[in-house]
């Protein structure tokens, strides 16, 4: 299989909805002992200018039965800091449970992705104008490190 066919067959496809955000397919669970099967699934957005795992609305946090694990304190996008609830739980991308914190959203009723969530599945974010790919970074690096402007 050459390069470009193994980095397609490990990729994860989302969409590009109509205000131009990435939405993935993922899962959630209370914990590893509900694996394999997610006890949430649904679409998230995967917001780039959101550092942290995710977030998720209390509703949702309330329905999985996530524990509390405390609060902090997050600047939001108008510049107030705002007090947040974090709690625990399992993702899962493409079937691979991962472990994360969770910020928990009084008003926002969406899931969020952020760049921490990136970071610990080691993938890398591509868009194009009617998807987004999340492809695992060892398999992109190659292709970019490779790649040269064309003359």
């Amino acid at each position: 299989m050459d390069t470009w066919a193994t980095n397609v067959s490990t990729l994860v496809r989302g969409v590009i909805d109509d205000s131009g955000i990435p939405k993935l397919r993922i899962g959630i669970c209370k914990d590893v002992h509900s694996l394999p099967h997610s006890n949430f699934s649904g679409e998230a957005y995967l917001d780039t200018g959101f550092t942290g795992f995710a977030q998720i609305p209390i509703d949702l946090a309330r329905q999985l039965d996530l524990t509390v694990w405390g609060t902090t304190t997050v600047r939001v996008a108008d510049n107030r800091e705002v007090p947040i609830q974090i709690r625990q739980a399992v993702v899962m991308l493409n079937g691979e449970p991962k472990d994360g914190y969770f910020y928990v959203s009084e008003s926002l009723p969406v899931i969020l992705l952020g760049m921490d969530f990136l970071r610990i599945f080691q993938c890398s974010l591509v868009v194009s104008t009617s998807y987004a790919y999340v492809v695992p970074s060892a398999r992109l690096d190659p292709l970019i490190e490779g790649w040269k402007p064309p003359k």
